[in-house]
């Protein structure tokens, strides 16, 4: 996403553990008529593209993903926070939102919006009602983020094997469990050797969407 990093991701850092991956919920107006994934696409597909609302890097290519995958034609409206294009959403300025689940669970709860689905590559531990991308209708969707410990790459092989096995049992505690879902993220832990293969793959994926998706680069 970025001309002139002030660091190389792969060559300068290396990653210690995983801790936690998100994801993003497609969202209409609680009154829209569209119950499913399915229904909404054909709705904008009758309608002419209409509009969808996004706040950020992520959620922008999550939706123009889905754009891409159903073959429509929406136009984007960026805000500068989740909170304004959920307010449009509610008062029907918009035909959808992308929004993070978190975010996205606390307004439906408040019976404003209504998800259709999630972007993660599972159900969400948060709302198991909600199906994913996936599941509805659109074939090898996913888009999620995560978060990760790192080091800089020159840190000595003993602390970052130590860091890694207090990781290790620090994922595998219920209480850490509860403390991270509460927090609106999944737990997502990785094996240490499997890091460096993770991180080149998601790197990839994340240089495809952002070209699908058209995201200018800063």
């Amino acid at each position: 996403m970025y001309k002139n990093m002030p660091y190389d991701p792969t060559e300068d850092l290396v990653l210690i553990s995983t801790a936690t991956q998100f994801g993003f919920m497609i969202l209409v107006n609680d009154d829209d008529p569209a119950r499913t994934l399915t229904e909404l696409t054909a709705e904008l597909k009758q309608k002419g593209g209409g509009m969808y609302g996004a706040s950020s890097t992520n959620m922008l290519a999550a939706a123009e993903m889905y754009k891409f995958s159903a073959d429509l034609d929406t136009q984007q409206v960026l805000y500068k926070s989740t909170a304004d294009s959920v307010r449009d959403l509610a008062s029907r300025q918009i035909d959808f939102a992308v929004v993070d689940a978190a975010f996205a669970l606390a307004q439906a709860k408040a019976n404003h919006v209504r998800p259709l689905a999630i972007t993660l590559p599972h159900r969400s531990a948060l709302a198991p009602e909600v199906p994913t991308m996936e599941e509805a209708g659109l074939k090898d969707y996913e888009v999620s983020g995560w978060m990760a410990l790192a080091a800089p790459v020159a840190t000595p092989a003993p602390i970052l094997g130590k860091v890694q096995a207090w990781m290790e049992q620090i994922m595998a505690m219920p209480e850490t469990t509860k403390f991270i879902l509460d927090l609106g993220f999944e737990p997502f832990y990785v094996q240490p050797n499997q890091l460096k293969t993770f991180q080149d793959i998601q790197i990839e994926k994340w240089r495809r969407l952002i070209d699908i998706s058209h995201v200018t680069i800063q």
